[in-house]
């Protein structure tokens, strides 16, 4: 019995190292990663969030009118259905190029998201969004 016990015990403790050493652990999609197979994107990649941002991003015109540019660093969560949250500025410029930012990221749509073992999972992005002078 006693033998039967250590051994059910081994045999588990086994299956549990080895879906590990798998990273079939990962699975829990509920997590925030950052470290991934496949960075979250952009549907149509850099040059889609360049069309993206050219067409529909408003300089502030207090921050204009006061020269300032620079680059807003945006801070959010692709998850694993490509939809965003938990948006937040990490570096701004001013507080209406921060909003703008905010804005910008809000209203993209769906991005493709992050995956981990082949699955997708929700994953924290910072994003630089530049405020140029033309």
């Amino acid at each position: 019995m006693k033998l039967s016990i250590l051994l059910s015990f081994v045999i588990v403790c086994c299956l549990l190292t080895s879906a590990k050493a798998q990273g079939y652990d990962d699975i829990d999609t509920d997590s925030v990663f950052t470290e991934v197979e496949q960075q979250a994107q952009f549907s149509g990649g850099w040059e889609g969030m360049a069309e993206f941002l050219t067409k529909y991003m408003r300089y502030p015109y207090k921050s204009q009118k006061a020269g300032i540019q620079g680059t807003v660093f945006v801070s959010f969560i692709v998850n694993k259905d490509g939809s965003i949250s938990d948006i937040a500025i990490a570096k701004s410029i001013s507080e209406e190029c921060g909003d703008e930012a905010i804005r910008m990221i809000e209203i993209s749509p769906n991005w493709i998201p992050a995956t981990r073992n082949g699955n997708p999972v929700r994953s924290r992005f910072i994003m630089p969004i530049k405020f140029t002078i033309n």
